[in-house]
């Protein structure tokens, strides 16, 4: 099908255009996503090259490897792939991923001094490094050779030789997690392997990343290899009844489960997860799957504690900075994102780490947080990240300067107004347009699938299911739909209902397909 055939079948779909463009998806990123036949592409720039070199001379060589990963979803699923690559090469190989509290992001001295006590000949950083500047340093010191592969803005002009970054690896690659990289390296060093496949996956979605150019071949293959395959580790990290696994299951039960020990490292050991992926042993599997359920529920509990906090503080200003001493420093990004997509504000949440404020930012989906505090970073003591966001560090004297700073930048920010939920009539809307939206997931950053707020319909008719849980029946001149809520009260059936919002999904019965929409809120 060429792309004018793709276009005219898009056109062709109220559903599917409306989606389009409440996305603001150019011609391009439309034909992108059409064409759902794209397939995994290798990188061969002369960056991406080099280092898939340097790795095979090492095994050559039979140089020792340390991998020094990041305690985050993406640097933990960059680790595993990482490793997992270097065994399959059968390289001597390590790896170390640094306590959150005790030791912050990336590699540091500390571990680069470990490494050579250790005998290590060669560091490949994956999910960091860029700001790494006295590892490095101290690296050429030691005659350590590293490797940094890492998707965090470059701030400063680099100096070493081998570098994988999506700024150097052609157009494709450009929206590139660290495990995205990692899992790129893994394709032309040992071919397809399912676990690394589904983990930058995993990984891509848990980063936040644009799902365009090759994140969306990432995801959708990683997707079906997740739900064709029957990979022990992964399904352990979901809940028991999920049927299906799609970017909001990940999205909201993999990833926080991921997540949970590296936010909790003044109890949990992040590095175990490695262990944990990696492993074929299913008593180990279940036991630890188990166990990382079981911190999630801690982190759940303290994080929905810490939100409950913060609600508090919140005041009408347009950037939310929050400064308290009663959060834990592991689960500030966590409730910043939470405050970010309940208030549509950026957020930025800190706390106390001795003399110093440490902070995790998060932006409400329009705010490019790098630029935006790219006056400031000469006064950050420690500053990275990416557009969605970023992790500071700054004096605790410097915290009224940095608000006024935030909060006077922001007055001159001008956002294009957006509605939470696409508008669409009844009339427009059928199972078969539904069922070809579907077929163009992955949906997520940059192809977002919005509730819908249906308009132009009566209601025909109404009841409760089991005493609890109200049911319309919608009706217009073309076209019916019934719709139920699982979250309103049964008393909103009195109320004379001009709009509905909710979520479309598809009952099979007898054969029979029909849409229903599941209700989240109600007009009148």
């Amino acid at each position: 099908m060429n792309e004018n055939e793709l276009i005219n079948e898009y056109q062709n779909n109220i559903l599917l255009k409306k989606v389009f463009e409440y996305n603001n998806l150019n011609e391009e990123e439309i034909i992108d996503i059409l064409n759902v036949n794209q397939v995994l592409k290798l990188c061969e720039t002369p960056h991406f090259n080099l280092v898939v070199q340097r790795i095979l001379n090492a095994k050559n060589n039979n140089e020792k490897i340390l991998i020094a990963g990041d305690y985050d979803c993406d640097g933990i699923c960059a680790t595993t792939i990482m490793k997992n690559t270097l065994d399959k090469l059968q390289i001597n190989n390590g790896y170390y991923i640094p306590n959150r509290l005790n030791e912050g992001y990336g590699l540091n001295v500390s571990t680069v001094n470990l490494a050579s006590d250790k005998g290590y000949d060669l560091i490949i950083t994956v999910d960091n490094g860029v700001a790494a500047k006295d590892a490095i340093e101290l690296c050429n010191q030691k005659n350590i050779e590293i490797i940094i592969t890492d998707h965090h803005l470059i701030q400063e002009v680099y100096t070493w030789d081998f570098l994988l970054h999506p700024s150097n690896m052609g157009d494709d690659f450009s929206y590139l997690c660290g495990a995205g990289i990692a899992y790129m390296l893994s394709l032309k060093l040992i071919g397809n392997n399912q676990l690394n496949a589904a983990l930058a996956c995993i990984a891509t979605i848990g980063d936040m990343m644009q799902l365009k150019k090759q994140n969306r071949v990432i995801v959708k293959n990683g997707l079906n290899i997740i739900n064709q395959s029957n990979i022990s580790v992964i399904k352990g990290l979901v809940d028991g009844k999920t049927q299906i696994v799609d970017e909001t299951v990940i999205a909201y039960q993999i990833v926080p489960k991921i997540n949970a020990l590296g936010r909790l490292s003044d109890k949990y050991n992040p590095n175990t997860l490695v262990k944990y992926f990696l492993s074929n042993d299913q008593d180990l599997i279940l036991n630890f799957s188990l166990q990382i359920n079981n911190v999630n529920n801690e982190r759940k509990k303290l994080s929905k504690k810490a939100c409950d906090l913060v609600n508090t503080f919140l005041t009408d200003d347009k950037f939310n900075v929050i400064k308290s001493d009663e959060i834990s420093e592991g689960i500030v990004g966590l409730v910043a994102g939470s405050v970010a997509r309940n208030t549509n504000k950026p957020t930025i949440i800190m706390t106390n780490n001795k003399d110093k404020l440490k902070g995790s930012a998060r932006s409400d989906g329009q705010l490019d947080l790098m630029e935006f505090f790219n006056d400031f970073k000469n006064s950050f003591t420690s500053f990275g990240g990416h557009k969605m966001a970023c992790g500071i560090e700054i004096k605790v004297e410097d915290f009224t300067i940095f608000n006024n700073y935030v909060q006077t930048k922001m007055k001159d920010y001008v956002f294009e107004e957006k509605s939470d939920y696409l508008n669409i009539s009844l009339a427009d809307l059928n199972v078969e347009d539904f069922i070809q939206l579907k077929k163009y997931y992955p949906f997520g950053q940059g192809f977002v699938l919005p509730e819908l707020c249906i308009d132009n319909f009566e209601v025909n008719n109404t009841l409760i299911i089991k005493d609890i849980y109200p049911k319309w029946n919608l009706k217009s001149s073309s076209n019916q739909l019934e719709a139920i809520s699982f979250k309103l009260k049964k008393d909103c059936l009195d109320l004379n209902i001009e709009k509905i919002v909710g979520s479309l999904s598809i009952n099979n019965y007898n054969g029979n397909s029909k849409l229903s929409l599941i209700v989240s809120k109600v007009y009148n």
